[in-house]
């Protein structure tokens, strides 16, 4: 019961986190609501059925899901030949392809900025400050440079090269998490 168990809670708290995707997927596709909340049911069956043998290494949980998506939108399109197609089967798999392709970017996105405020720890409390007075006090270059005693131009380079150092310390970061493909 307790492997059963496990694996139901970690189906559960994936799906919750993909639901919002998936709707937003099958909206691009399927222009019934209706027809939409059967789909996301069957997809649900089915995910939850092969969960199992779902495998991480190889895609995220919700582009796993809108795979199994983008079958049953085709399916349940081919039984319903009474309601109106709006797209054929190659602008689906278009539409499929490109969704799949934004949603890994939006997930590389997610990922980039949960690493944010570990990477913002790791700078020097000065570096930090003139980022807070940037990014979070929204102060101008000019307000910056008459509270830190520099120029206009000299806080424009320093925040620059910081974001620099974040990007390299975020993607750094990544790759650290990241499976090796």
């Amino acid at each position: 019961m307790g492997d059963t168990h496990i694996i139901n809670t970690r189906f559960a708290e994936l799906w919750i986190e993909t639901e919002a995707k998936l709707f937003a997927f099958l909206r691009t596709i399927i222009p019934d609501h209706h027809q939409r909340e059967d789909i996301s049911q069957n997809v649900a069956l089915i995910a939850y059925r092969k969960f199992r043998t779902f495998d991480a290494a190889k895609a995220s949980f919700s582009t796993w899901v809108c795979g199994i998506a983008k079958y049953e939108a085709l399916d349940s399109v081919r039984r319903d030949a009474k309601r109106k197609v709006i797209f054929n089967s190659e602008t689906l798999e278009k539409i499929s392809e490109y969704y799949t392709a934004k949603n890994s970017h939006a997930e590389e996105e997610d990922l980039r900025l949960k690493a944010l405020p570990e990477c913002l720890k790791k700078l020097p409390e000065a570096q930090r400050k003139l980022l807070e007075m940037r990014y979070v006090q929204e102060m101008t270059s000019d307000d910056i440079a008459r509270a830190t005693n520099l120029t206009s131009v000299n806080v424009r380079v320093r925040i620059s090269r910081i974001r620099t150092q974040l990007k390299t310390m975020i993607l750094s970061h990544l790759n650290s998490i990241m499976p090796k493909m």
